[in-house]
């Protein structure tokens, strides 16, 4: 199964890039343990966020796999979580619009509000269709522990009154040269060049 999951450059979902993923229950069937997803950021909106984002433009800007998939016990609504393994950013962003034309293959049914949705089901095509595009990065066990999630730099989550859920700011990339090593805490599960594809 291949999935896309949106993450906003602010966000009232408890999401750790490339650790974990906070959605709602009607997402559920899309993110099943095993599921090969793509992560996404729509259009830039505010300017602050520039210099921790691949592009101003809506993008893709990693690949992972969905592990175990959870109940958000603070939840009156049946939320839920999925932790992510096997996580490895792009180097270069993979614009949604190429050419004039969506990467994603989005139905008619859908057409005037198929990017509302944070998390949307694709098919292998357009999964291998974003990989092949993409500079993936090698990540090696040397930096893994630098980017736990559990490590708060510089106090960047956002915590509301307790009880409440919190407004956490979530974009981390490799990016360019000049740019490298901006993120927001993230871990990785494993070294690897290349992501195995489920058949």
């Amino acid at each position: 199964m291949y999935t896309v999951i949106t993450e906003n450059d602010e966000s009232k979902w408890a999401d750790e890039t490339g650790a974990l993923y906070h959605f709602p229950k009607r997402y559920e069937k899309h993110l099943i343990a095993g599921t090969q997803v793509l992560y996404y950021k729509g259009k830039l909106k505010k300017i602050q966020y520039r210099n921790v984002r691949l592009s101003d433009s809506p993008h893709y800007f990693g690949v992972a796999r969905v592990g175990k998939v959870y109940k958000d016990g603070k939840s009156s609504r049946g939320d839920l979580f999925a932790t992510i393994i096997e996580y490895s950013p792009f180097e270069e962003p993979v614009l949604a619009k190429i050419d004039g034309g969506y990467l994603e293959q989005i139905p008619a049914s859908k057409k005037v509000n198929y990017w509302r949705d944070g998390v949307r089901p694709i098919n292998k095509r357009v999964f291998e269709s974003v990989c092949d595009r993409a500079d993936i990065v090698t990540v090696t066990q040397s930096n893994k522990e630098d980017y736990s999630p559990f490590n708060d730099v510089d106090g960047r989550l956002e915590s509301g009154e307790e009880g409440k859920q919190s407004k956490r700011y979530i974009t981390a990339y490799f990016g360019e040269s000049e740019r490298s090593f901006r993120f927001y805490p993230i871990t990785f599960s494993s070294s690897f060049s290349s992501l195995p594809v489920l058949p």
